[in-house]
């Protein structure tokens, strides 16, 4: 099962040619800014990563998502994912559409999954996996809404699996505080929100039984020294989620401004990345290629563009244009 994602810009420069400072990609969703960077000790890079330093950047992510829950590290949350599966027994609900990977997960094992357009009619399901926000609509669920359904499924012996990894920019919706809700496992991404994807980091939180479960499917040494000591260097500094909120809600902003002259209609999304529409998106998707800006096409809905944000006005003017030519040919 091939599953579309965003990011594929080598493959784009081989069809489309140019070099890569040439190139705009908005095909993800991951933030266009960062922070700097610490100085990474040799020790980190020689020696194999202590247990000691996995359990204090676990403390860190419980203190700076203000989780009730306990914690486990993990090679990103993408690894969670593949192993849904294998943590979840009976009948599983994917609410869609959303990010195809836990489809994926379920088809890759040959396991049944039923696709769930409402969390109000659940059917006969044990267990449900959902994105809040959810990826690529923005669609929010109430925290109140997510419980009654935590709730009802655990009356099944069953689990609700929150992906909250573009939370960091919605928190009214975050699950991970004020509840002890002994069915409920939640994804958190640390690269999305700080544009650090390739340090390959993510967090679970759940009860001991899941988190055990996931230790054990993980093995040692799964996370690296350098990528733990980059996120204890972000978890541990107060003023760095603050400046690039700013700086991402008003790059949002403006690129949101910039939008609504071009002809496309914004349907949802959230702060880190916009799901527009267009009657000929596929067509839009490939003559932005063209102009070499990368954009998030979807196989199951030709009238949709995801586009993340761009890094400044410049790129703003340029996508407008590209954007612009081709809605008035």
């Amino acid at each position: 099962m091939k599953i579309e994602h965003g990011g594929n810009l080598e493959e784009a420069i081989k069809v489309y040619g140019g070099e890569r400072s040439e190139w705009i990609d908005i095909s993800t969703g991951i933030s266009p800014f960062t922070t700097p960077m610490p100085e990474i000790s040799l020790d980190d890079w020689q020696r194999l990563p202590e247990p000691s330093s996995l359990s204090e950047l676990a403390h860190l992510a419980q203190r700076y998502y203000g989780a009730d829950q306990k914690c486990v590290v993990t090679s990103g949350s993408q690894f969670v994912i593949n192993h849904l599966p294998d943590l979840l027994e009976g009948d599983v609900g994917i609410v869609e559409p959303t990010y195809g990977e836990y489809a994926g997960a379920f088809a890759r094992q040959n396991r049944h999954f039923t696709s769930i357009s409402s969390i109000d009619d659940i059917g006969d399901v044990q267990s449900i996996i959902l994105a809040n926000p959810n990826n690529p609509t923005g669609r929010v669920f109430s925290r109140d809404e997510l419980l009654n359904l935590a709730a009802k499924l655990s009356a099944r012996g069953g689990y609700l699996v929150v992906d909250e990894a573009f939370c960091d920019v919605c928190d009214q919706a975050a699950m991970l505080s004020g509840n002890s809700i002994d069915n409920l496992i939640v994804l958190r991404s640390f690269g999305k929100f700080f544009g650090l994807a390739g340090a390959r980091i993510g967090f679970v939180f759940a009860q001991d039984n899941i988190l055990h479960q996931i230790e054990q499917l993980q093995g040692p040494w799964a996370i690296s020294g350098p990528s733990m000591a980059v996120a204890k260097h972000v978890l541990m500094s107060n003023h760095i989620h603050q400046d690039l909120l700013k700086k991402i809600t008003t790059r949002h902003t403006d690129m949101l401004n910039m939008l609504k002259d071009t002809g496309v209609e914004i349907i949802g999304g959230t702060k880190l990345f916009m799901l527009v529409g267009h009657e000929n998106a596929i067509d839009l998707h490939a003559y932005l290629l063209k102009h070499k800006i990368l954009t998030r096409k979807f196989s199951y809905h030709s009238k949709w563009l995801r586009l993340g944000l761009t890094r400044d006005q410049e790129e703003d003017g340029r996508l407008r244009d590209a954007i612009s030519s081709f809605v008035d040919r």
